[in-house]
């Protein structure tokens, strides 16, 4: 019995799936199609071909097609020669530690890798987070594919979370379903608080009719405030304006999305994941994605959880860097 190498795997073989007079008969080249039926007749004629040979070349040839179709997943993974690894925790909490780790962990880790033959790398998306990136609302997306890049490319760990005290930032959707944002336009003109709800939703989410179905998509903030991360010569006033007034409009924008979305769960329209999407932070979907939704995480992943005792003042700027706090009848 031979063993028979591709790319997607080896499987027992009692003769070659395809044979070089298949494949180069009198200078002409035959398909794939055609081969396929070739070895489809074989099989009838040999008992020898077994049934998993029949099924392998079925699964190869729809893998094939799907391949000349556009469709890439399920391909087969490279030889691994690099140990990659996702940092996932609060940013303005965590800014000790993670210097900490950059300055003295990383660089015993890449020696270590060094010495044997593998290449080791860091995803730190303090760095990795531009002004384009922010104003496509694209950070958290770019978050989740950079915790899959991780998983897909790193020999063993991939994943290392740092855990403290603070939640984290919480975005708002990029997309919205165009029955969830109808959904949520009806309870919006509940917050009386806010009498401007539905024009603020109505100025920052256009439908897409071109999407399968049609979404509802989060406007570039430079759609409003043209000079948001415009660096250019002169631009610093008008920039720092603009920066400030999205701040504010986003803090709006979330405010109202949340208690729409809050009031529609009270009413039994939403789920209980429906009203996630809409207080969910990005700590929170790097862990999901990185830990558990892992199979194996015991053998990917490293949780770190900072506990800091001793808080008193809570007023204290430092403080509320370091702990998220809520203040009701007067207590924290």
């Amino acid at each position: 019995m031979m063993e028979r190498q591709s790319s997607f795997g080896v499987v027992p073989s009692s003769k070659s799936l395809v044979s070089k007079s298949s494949v180069n008969q009198k200078g002409k080249s035959k398909s794939l199609h055609t081969i396929s039926a070739r070895e489809n007749e074989t099989s009838k004629r040999d008992p020898g071909l077994s049934k998993q040979d029949e099924n392998y070349s079925k699964e190869i040839l729809a893998k094939f097609d799907k391949l000349l179709a556009g469709n890439t997943d399920n391909l087969p993974h490279l030889p691994r020669s690099v140990v990659r690894i996702f940092i996932s925790s609060t940013f303005s909490d965590m800014r000790a530690e993670r210097n900490i780790l950059s300055r003295e962990v990383f660089p015993k880790l890449k020696e270590l890798c060094l010495s044997k033959d593998l290449d080791f790398q860091v995803v730190d998306m303090r760095w990795g987070v531009t002004e384009d990136s922010q104003n496509d609302h694209s950070v958290e997306r770019i978050c989740l594919q950079e915790v899959e890049n991780c998983q897909q490319m790193s020999l063993g760990p991939n994943f290392v979370a740092i855990i403290g005290d603070r939640y984290g930032f919480r975005p708002i959707p990029i997309e919205i379903s165009e029955e969830v944002f109808e959904t949520l336009k009806e309870f919006a003109q509940r917050i009386t608080t806010k009498p401007h709800a539905i024009k603020l939703m109505e100025t920052w989410y256009k439908l897409d009719e071109n999407c399968l179905p049609s979404k509802y998509i989060l406007q570039p903030i430079r759609s409003q405030f043209s000079f948001f991360g415009d660096y250019s010569p002169g631009c610093d006033e008008p920039r720092a304006k603009h920066t400030q007034e999205w701040e504010n409009t986003f803090a709006d924008l979330r405010d109202i999305l949340k208690m729409a979305a809050l009031f529609a769960h009270g009413a039994k329209k939403f789920t209980d994941e429906q009203l996630t999407e809409f207080n969910i932070s990005v700590t929170e979907m790097e862990i999901k994605k990185g830990i558990l939704e892992v199979k194996c995480p015991d053998k990917s992943v490293a949780v770190f959880h900072r506990e800091i005792q001793g808080f008193t003042n809570y007023d204290d700027r430092m403080t509320k860097r370091h702990i998220d706090t809520s203040v009701e009848n007067g207590m924290h």
